[in-house]
């Protein structure tokens, strides 16, 4: 783009010149000059959104956020604080890039829906009809229907992590997502609950290249960002320019860039004047200024409730699915009889939030680089949308927060406790419920190697029926019963803190009896990743594949990968043959909170020896099976299956290793954590630490490293 060879100077006073001219036609259009004289002139709600942003900064240490605010068919606000530059020096101009995470996910339903408009899809048609590659193990896959990607009801486990953050281009990503997913079975039936899913999303992508013949990006390009001159929004399809995207620092240095490779669900990266531009067009039922993009009734399908009709014993406001939204029944506004609609979104250096007020013409969006997760950045945007409701006479006072004051006691029944008490679990944490002698309750959390950790003490149960502690009243805890199932509900304040919201958190869990000697004879044994990238986000959480057997839940599986989850599965709803070989996620039936989920697998790859683990879409080696470097020189080849080779050999603390490589690798120390890296040729020294270190090498099938220890 031409911006990218003007100097930094001179694109912000080109910048600031856009920005200009856009408020001065945004405050003109059809409307007359004696209405827009009585239009508020926001100052408060600016003062708001300013406090709000600096705070945020100040609580989290994150580098940078960035704010957009519009009402009344005008852009009132932008504005960005922090710094984008070492030393904090260098500010965020108005055209510098934040990645949005999962708000992207608006630009892939806005894709989809124009080629509803087109009549070229039909959302109660069959993803199989458009996408004719895309099969999964459970048959029930082809009546998985496009609406059901978009309002996250369609039983895919949850996210394709593999890969899906890198500090490098990756342009392979969708093939490899359509890939895994032949490999993977639906934890539902389609259309039953609706839980968070990234994959749908990214299916889309696959879905709009087939039917428009033009790569995602591409038609994003043609069909949104062009018409509505969002010439400062695009997918990191190749490296930025250090100075046109807002960085977040370690340690006083730059973090690498970041790309988020699976494009339709979390890939854009944006400026608030673009994003304003883009939120225009829900206030104005499909048109931004006088460029039509969607149709209104395509604005409002997006806008309609997707979740009646759905298994669901509990409904949580923040996660009334729309059509692309997380929710069209925000609850902060909600209670205020307010409509609203709203999208957040979250990546390792970025969260974002966006929040359309339809019926009144509002819409505000907020960025921030790491440590600015989109709850924050929710937070900051309802204080902003908040504020301008009473300017505008809308609500009378700005909401209150609700107090902290501690409902009175009751003496819970037998029934009661024994509901509340006992194993908890959804997808990715365990909770073990206990009863005190005067019949409060405390929540332990799992940690691993059957450890503990407290998570919630002294919760007494109140007049209103819910568990909650003297110190947190707003967060209370209770249990519902549906289809011969206990679910652990949670209710806690949200946002600012003038409301509550309920949400399954997790279903209640029993031992099973006794492992098989099959699985219980893995239990000592650890696996090594294979096919994680070594540029990857998410690789050093995911080195180490362990399983355990929890004391109180026997039968049961606990699968861990040092990412800090603990994903419980049951092997004993492994099928036939598989019995042995599979431990199944069908253990959970679980709306809200039970997204990414996975299998694991045991098998042996082709040509390979030994038990593998598959988890969702990662492959692991046994860690047995890593052989050693006997001689001081070797030379490794990466075999027929493109996995990566693993190797061992003893380091004597503050010994060298020499390397001679056309691929990455990665020297690691006694506990696996990463030592030393190169993409190339090179060398690096041992830490002060004597024993077995392990070399990991990645790369083509054929491609080779020679090694020399010293």
């Amino acid at each position: 783009m031409i911006e990218f060879n003007l100097t930094r100077s001179l694109r912000h006073v080109l910048s600031a010149l856009i920005l200009f001219s856009l408020m001065l036609t945004a405050g003109c259009g059809s409307e007359s000059s004696s209405n827009s004289e009585s239009q508020p002139a926001y100052g408060a709600t600016v003062e708001e959104g300013r406090l709000a942003a600096n705070e945020t900064l100040q609580q989290t240490g994150a580098s940078s956020i960035s704010v957009g605010f519009f009402a009344d068919g005008r852009i009132v606000w932008t504005e960005d604080f922090g710094f984008t530059g070492a030393g904090r020096k260098t500010a965020p101009a108005p055209d510098t890039m934040f990645g949005i995470g999962s708000v992207s996910k608006m630009f892939a339903a806005v894709a989809t829906m124009i080629l509803v408009d087109q009549g070229k899809v039909n959302l109660d048609e069959p993803v199989k009809t458009y996408i004719p590659e895309f099969s999964m193990l459970s048959p029930e896959y082809e009546q998985v229907t496009v609406r059901m990607l978009l309002n996250h009801s369609s039983g895919f486990p949850g996210s394709e992590y593999r890969n899906s953050q890198t500090v490098s281009p990756m342009v392979d990503y969708l093939d490899q997502l359509i890939d895994s997913l032949k490999n993977e079975r639906l934890k539902h039936a389609p259309g039953y609950l609706q839980t968070y899913c990234n994959d749908g999303f990214s299916l889309l992508e696959k879905l709009i290249e087939n039917i428009s013949g033009e790569k995602y990006a591409q038609f994003v390009q043609d069909e949104i960002l062009d018409p509505l001159e969002m010439g400062h929004s695009r997918y990191a399809l190749s490296y930025f320019p250090d100075d046109s995207y807002a960085r977040s620092y370690t340690s006083g240095v730059a973090d690498p860039q970041v790309f988020a490779n699976p494009y339709a669900s979390a890939g854009m990266n944006t400026t608030h004047t673009d994003m304003l531009r883009f939120l225009m067009m829900f206030v104005g039922k499909g048109k931004s200024g006088d460029t039509r993009i969607l149709s209104e009734s395509s604005v409002a399908a997006m806008g309609t409730d997707q979740t009646p009709g759905k298994f669901s014993p509990v409904i949580n406001e923040g996660v009334r699915f729309g059509l692309g939204w997380d929710t069209v029944t925000q609850p902060a506004f909600k209670v205020l009889g307010i409509r609203a609609w709203e999208k957040g979104g979250d990546i390792s250096e970025y969260g974002a939030d966006m929040i359309v007020l339809p019926d009144e013409g509002m819409t505000v969006f907020v960025a921030g680089t790491r440590g600015v997760g989109s709850s924050m950045a929710k937070a900051v945007a309802e204080r902003i949308l908040l504020r301008a409701l009473v300017e505008k006479g809308r609500i009378a006072a700005f909401p209150q927060a609700l107090p902290m004051t501690p409902k009175d006691i009751k003496t819970p029944t037998q029934s009661q406790l024994d509901d509340i008490t006992g194993y908890f679990a959804n997808p990715s944490r365990v909770w073990h419920i206990q009863k005190n002698p005067d019949s409060s309750i405390k929540a332990d959390i799992y940690s691993g190697d059957n450890n503990w950790s407290p998570a919630m003490l002294n919760l007494k149960l109140r007049t209103d029926g819910l568990f909650s502690s003297d110190s947190d009243p707003l967060t209370e805890l209770c249990t519902v019963s549906a289809n011969l199932r206990t679910y652990l509900i949670v209710r806690r304040k949200g946002g600012n803190g003038h409301y509550q919201d309920d949400m399954m958190l997790a279903e209640k869990i029993s031992p099973k009896g006794t492992l098989s000697t099959a699985w219980s004879s893995r239990i000592p044994l650890k696996w090594l990743v294979v096919n994680e990238s070594l540029d990857s986000v998410s690789l050093e959480g995911l080195v180490k594949l362990g399983i355990e057997e929890i004391t109180g839940l026997e039968g049961l599986l606990c699968v861990s990968t040092g990412s800090g989850t603990y994903s419980m599965l049951d092997p004993t709803l492994a099928e036939g043959s598989d019995v042995d070989k599979l431990a199944s996620v069908k253990l959970f039936l679980l709306p809200q909170a039970g997204r990414d989920v996975n299998d694991l697998f045991i098998f042996t790859p082709q040509g390979e020896t030994g038990n593998w683990a598959r988890f969702g879409s990662n492959i692991y080696r046994p860690l047995e099976s890593v052989t050693a470097i006997a001689t001081p020189e070797a030379t490794i080849i990466i075999g027929a299956g493109g996995y990566d080779e693993w190797r061992k050999f003893d380091g004597a603390a503050g010994g060298s290793v020499s390397i001679i490589s056309s691929s990455p690798w990665i020297i690691r120390g006694p506990d696996l954590k990463l030592a030393a890296s190169g993409k190339s040729t090179g060398s690096a020294v041992l830490p002060a630490v004597s024993g077995n270190y392990y070399l990991q090498f990645s790369g083509k099938p054929g491609d080779f490293i020679m090694v020399e220890v010293s």
